[in-house]
């Protein structure tokens, strides 16, 4: 694979690489507004020696629910309240790109 082929999302990932013989990973969503780089020292506290953990950073985005505020995110976020429209759309497109 060549570094064009690699996923935009993880080359600005922080790679937290196993310390020992490297037997799983975990790529790890931040929520919104959050990075990869804000949970990354979590996932060095909380890392098994066989695993290794890949936090990578959502585009920044308007996201709908914050009054358009821009920030990282995954998918645009309509609202808050269970059961109402959400952004299909984005989130297939998420999907699509490898993230969700």
């Amino acid at each position: 694979m060549s570094s064009a082929d690699i996923n935009p999302f993880l080359k600005q990932a922080v790679i937290i690489p196993a310390t020992a013989k490297h037997t799983a990973t975990v790529i790890f969503l931040h929520g919104l507004g959050d990075t990869g780089h804000g949970w990354s020292e979590t996932m060095r506290y909380i890392a098994s020696s066989h695993i290794k953990y890949i936090c990578p950073t959502a585009s920044v985005m308007p996201v709908t629910v914050n009054h358009g505020y821009h920030m990282p995110s995954w998918y645009d976020v309509y609202t808050l309240n269970c059961g109402m429209k959400e952004d299909d759309t984005g989130i297939k497109e998420a999907a699509k790109r490898g993230i969700l």
